[in-house]
């Protein structure tokens, strides 16, 4: 209910179509901004290669498997928090 008035609830599904269409839109921004931020990274530093010894890329990958894990956490719990203060319990 919101300032008196109801609402109806509707469930909603992905369903495979749509499923399929966020993969690939996903994917797309995802080489978009791999490109976007290698650009970047090429005219802050002038150069357009970047070499990792196998150290690096173990902790780079530790720290990018890490930092995606916390993101993923406060983006499901930000969900919550709204779903909360709509009214909606586990």
């Amino acid at each position: 209910m919101v300032d008196g008035r109801r609402f109806a609830v509707v469930p909603w599904t992905v369903g495979l179509a749509v499923g399929m269409l966020w993969t690939l839109l996903g994917s797309v921004l995802a080489l978009v901004g791999t490109v976007g931020f290698g650009l970047f990274y090429a005219l802050v530093h002038g150069q357009t290669t970047v070499v990792l010894r196998s150290a690096a890329i173990v902790q780079v990958s530790l720290i990018s498997l890490t930092l995606i894990a916390l993101v993923l956490a406060l983006h499901e719990l930000i969900h919550g928090l709204a779903m909360r203060a709509l009214g909606a319990r586990p």
